[in-house]
């Protein structure tokens, strides 16, 4: 991963960790993993901290990494996907580290191209099919 892109993953993530203190479990609260399109909000409902997290993740990568943002919107905020969140505490709404995969498949895809080529493109700029991340504010790491 090239420093740059790196840089502004870590402030995405950054983003990320700051609304987990937002998360309430039980489906009660409502995110958008894509800014909203004409005048409808794009909102889906969290029914797990994982989703929380996915949800955010997709959303805060499409405003902090501009060379990301086309592709979060071809796959409709649906483009990396949560696989694990280790050590996670639902009630402090903590976790040691939580690790990210590009999406592999084109439920959500609304591109006009191959999505296979469009996955390929996102795994070039980020230089890996996946990451990591913890959940430190001060000293966020992104691997």
């Amino acid at each position: 991963m090239n420093e740059n892109i790196k840089s502004k993953l870590i402030e995405a993530v950054k983003e990320v960790n700051k609304t987990l203190k937002a998360y309430e479990p039980g489906g009660y609260l409502s995110a958008q993993r894509i800014p909203a399109v004409g005048e409808y909000p794009n909102q889906e409902v969290a029914m797990s901290f994982e989703q929380w997290i996915e949800i955010r993740l997709n959303n805060e990568i499409f405003y902090n990494i501009p060379e990301l943002s086309n592709y979060v919107l071809l796959f409709s905020g649906y483009l990396f996907v949560v696989t694990n969140v280790i050590d996670k505490d639902d009630t402090k709404r903590r976790f040691k580290e939580v690790e990210v995969s590009i999406t592999n498949s084109p439920e959500h895809y609304i591109g006009m191209g191959q999505w296979e080529n469009d996955l390929n493109e996102v795994k070039q700029i980020i230089g890996s099919s996946s990451f990591k991340f913890n959940y430190s504010q001060k000293k966020t790491r992104v691997e």
